[in-house]
């Protein structure tokens, strides 16, 4: 991931269950969903999201 002035940070403890990362406007918004252990059902549920 990125912090506001773009350096690239990780966790190196996971702090989630199953997640999806995503973005849209051309990387300046990053969404994120957990607990939808299903990888397909996760994208729906994603792309539902318009």
């Amino acid at each position: 991931m990125t912090d506001p002035s773009g350096a690239v940070w990780r966790h190196k403890v996971r702090t989630a269950g199953p997640t999806l990362l995503w973005t849209r406007n051309g990387g300046a918004l990053t969404l994120r969903l957990e607990g939808i252990p299903d990888r397909e059902r996760a994208r729906r549920t994603a792309e539902s999201t318009g």
